[in-house]
Protein backbone atom coordinates (compact mmCIF):
# COMPACT_ATOMS: atom_id res chain seq x y z
CA UNK A 1 0.00 0.00 0.00
CA UNK A 2 0.97 3.67 -0.80
CA UNK A 3 2.22 6.32 2.16
CA UNK A 4 3.01 9.39 1.74
CA UNK A 5 5.28 10.69 4.44
CA UNK A 6 4.52 14.19 5.86
CA UNK A 7 7.03 16.47 7.70
CA UNK A 8 8.11 15.14 11.12
CA UNK A 9 6.39 17.68 13.58
CA UNK A 10 9.00 16.93 16.26
CA UNK A 11 11.79 19.15 13.97
CA UNK A 12 10.89 22.83 14.84
CA UNK A 13 11.74 24.78 11.09
CA UNK A 14 11.25 27.71 12.71
CA UNK A 15 13.77 27.34 15.33
CA UNK A 16 17.39 27.31 14.02
CA UNK A 17 21.21 27.30 15.12
CA UNK A 18 22.15 28.54 11.71
CA UNK A 19 21.64 32.15 10.69
CA UNK A 20 22.50 31.52 6.93
CA UNK A 21 22.52 28.48 5.17
CA UNK A 22 19.43 26.05 4.08
CA UNK A 23 17.12 23.29 6.33
CA UNK A 24 14.00 20.63 5.69
CA UNK A 25 13.43 17.34 5.00
CA UNK A 26 15.03 14.58 2.66
CA UNK A 27 13.19 11.96 1.75
CA UNK A 28 14.09 8.85 -0.20
CA UNK A 29 12.81 6.12 -2.02
CA UNK A 30 13.60 3.34 -5.04
CA UNK A 31 11.44 1.36 -7.22
CA UNK A 32 10.40 0.28 -10.80
CA UNK A 33 11.07 3.74 -13.18
CA UNK A 34 8.88 1.71 -15.73
CA UNK A 35 6.83 4.29 -18.19
CA UNK A 36 4.76 5.29 -17.27
CA UNK A 37 5.82 6.66 -14.05
CA UNK A 38 3.11 7.81 -11.39
CA UNK A 39 5.06 9.49 -8.72
CA UNK A 40 1.99 9.11 -6.59
CA UNK A 41 2.23 5.80 -6.17
CA UNK A 42 6.21 6.28 -5.45
CA UNK A 43 6.79 5.58 -1.51
CA UNK A 44 9.10 7.38 -0.05
CA UNK A 45 11.06 7.67 3.70
CA UNK A 46 13.46 9.64 5.89
CA UNK A 47 16.41 9.95 4.42
CA UNK A 48 19.65 8.60 6.31
CA UNK A 49 23.17 9.41 4.91
CA UNK A 50 24.81 12.48 3.22
CA UNK A 51 23.87 14.77 0.98
CA UNK A 52 25.85 17.35 -1.12
CA UNK A 53 25.53 20.69 -1.55
CA UNK A 54 27.90 21.67 -4.67
CA UNK A 55 28.18 25.03 -5.63
CA UNK A 56 26.86 25.75 -8.93
CA UNK A 57 29.98 28.12 -10.56
CA UNK A 58 32.15 24.90 -10.39
CA UNK A 59 29.54 22.95 -12.28
CA UNK A 60 28.03 25.57 -15.05
CA UNK A 61 30.60 27.19 -17.27
CA UNK A 62 29.47 31.01 -17.94
CA UNK A 63 27.85 29.46 -21.31
CA UNK A 64 25.72 27.47 -19.30
CA UNK A 65 27.71 24.55 -20.65
CA UNK A 66 28.38 22.16 -18.42
CA UNK A 67 31.77 21.27 -17.09
CA UNK A 68 33.63 17.85 -17.85
CA UNK A 69 34.76 16.43 -14.75
CA UNK A 70 33.03 18.34 -12.74
CA UNK A 71 32.41 18.48 -9.32
CA UNK A 72 36.35 17.60 -8.69
CA UNK A 73 37.72 15.97 -5.53
CA UNK A 74 38.48 19.79 -4.20
CA UNK A 75 36.24 19.94 -0.70
CA UNK A 76 35.96 23.24 -1.67
CA UNK A 77 33.44 23.33 -4.33
CA UNK A 78 30.96 21.20 -1.99
CA UNK A 79 29.07 20.78 1.22
CA UNK A 80 28.47 17.84 2.71
CA UNK A 81 26.15 16.83 5.78
CA UNK A 82 25.28 14.12 6.97
CA UNK A 83 21.00 13.81 7.20
CA UNK A 84 19.19 12.30 10.40
CA UNK A 85 15.86 10.98 9.96
CA UNK A 86 15.11 12.64 7.43
CA UNK A 87 16.16 16.15 8.73
CA UNK A 88 18.99 18.52 7.76
CA UNK A 89 20.64 21.95 8.81
CA UNK A 90 23.33 23.50 7.35
CA UNK A 91 25.17 26.51 6.59
CA UNK A 92 26.32 28.23 3.20
CA UNK A 93 27.63 31.05 1.78
CA UNK A 94 25.58 33.20 -0.89
CA UNK A 95 25.74 30.90 -4.06
CA UNK A 96 23.28 28.89 -6.11
CA UNK A 97 24.01 25.10 -5.05
CA UNK A 98 22.89 21.59 -6.89
CA UNK A 99 22.03 19.29 -4.10
CA UNK A 100 23.17 15.62 -4.43
CA UNK A 101 23.01 12.38 -2.52
CA UNK A 102 26.21 9.57 -3.85
CA UNK A 103 23.54 6.92 -4.75
CA UNK A 104 21.68 8.83 -7.44
CA UNK A 105 23.00 10.44 -10.36
CA UNK A 106 19.89 13.19 -10.09
CA UNK A 107 21.30 15.39 -13.19
CA UNK A 108 21.41 19.02 -11.09
CA UNK A 109 18.14 18.98 -11.10
CA UNK A 110 17.84 19.82 -7.05
CA UNK A 111 19.17 23.08 -6.28
CA UNK A 112 18.87 25.98 -4.01
CA UNK A 113 19.54 29.34 -3.95
CA UNK A 114 20.80 30.80 -0.70
CA UNK A 115 20.84 34.77 0.30
CA UNK A 116 22.94 36.88 2.48
CA UNK A 117 21.53 36.47 5.97
CA UNK A 118 18.39 34.05 5.37
CA UNK A 119 17.89 30.46 6.09
CA UNK A 120 15.75 28.99 3.71
CA UNK A 121 13.38 26.11 3.90
CA UNK A 122 13.45 23.25 1.40
CA UNK A 123 12.87 19.79 1.31
CA UNK A 124 14.31 17.30 -1.20
CA UNK A 125 13.12 13.94 -2.74
CA UNK A 126 15.20 11.47 -4.19
CA UNK A 127 14.38 8.31 -5.95
CA UNK A 128 16.67 5.59 -7.38
CA UNK A 129 15.06 3.88 -10.05
CA UNK A 130 15.85 -0.08 -10.01
CA UNK A 131 14.49 -1.14 -12.91
CA UNK A 132 14.27 1.05 -16.51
Amino acid sequence: MCQKIQKPTEYNYEDSEITQGAKGQVLYGEGDCMPPVVEENRQYSNYNGNIYFIAKKYIVDENGEYIVGAPGSSKDIYAKITVKDGYYQISLNPDVYFVSIAEINTNFKNNITIESNKVIQKDFKFFKCLTY
